[in-house]
C-alpha cells in the first residue's frame, strides 16, 4: 500500500482487485468479517474535521463511540467503535490519520465479535503499521 505497510489478521485473504491505495481482506467464520486500508491525499488535517465525516457519512445507521485516540506506527489516530443499528450484530471500527501528505482509513466490520475477540483483530493489524 502506497505509504505504508501493515499486515492482514491471519488467514484473511486480500481482494485480488487491490490497488497501491486501497487494501481490503476478508474471512468468513460463521459470519464474514472484512477490513480496509485506504490512503488518498490528505484533505482533512485534523481529527476532530476527520471524525465528523465519517459519522456524517454513516448517515446514523452506526452510532460511532469516539474512543481515546491512538498512535499508529508513531502517528496520532481518531478511534471510532460502534455497532450497525440495522443488523445489531455488525461492529464497525474506523481508524484514520494523516502521515506523509496522505491520510488514511482503516476500517473494520465485524460481526458476532465480543470486544476482547475484535482487539485480537485489530490491535496486532495495527501494530504492524510500518511507514515507507
Amino acid at each position: 500500500m502506497r505509504g505504508a505497510t501493515v499486515r492482514l489478521p491471519e488467514g484473511w485473504e486480500p481482494d485480488p482487485t487491490n490497488t497501491k491505495d486501497i487494501l481490503v481482506a476478508a474471512v468468513t467464520d460463521v459470519y464474514p468479517q472484512t477490513m480496509g486500508v485506504v490512503a488518498f491525499p490528505e484533505t482533512f488535517t485534523d481529527l476532530d474535521t476527520q471524525v465528523k465525516q465519517v459519522r456524517r457519512q454513516a448517515r446514523g445507521r452506526i452510532r460511532y463511540e469516539r474512543m481515546p485516540d491512538i498512535y499508529v506506527a508513531g502517528a496520532r489516530f481518531y478511534y471510532l467503535s460502534g455497532r450497525d443499528s440495522i443488523t445489531r450484530r455488525d461492529w464497525t471500527i474506523s481508524i484514520g490519520g494523516n502521515y506523509g501528505g496522505l491520510n488514511y482509513t482503516v476500517g473494520f466490520t465485524l460481526a458476532g465479535k465480543s470486544d476482547a475477540e475484535r482487539a485480537e483483530l485489530v490491535d496486532p493489524v495495527l501494530a504492524s503499521w510500518e511507514w515507507k
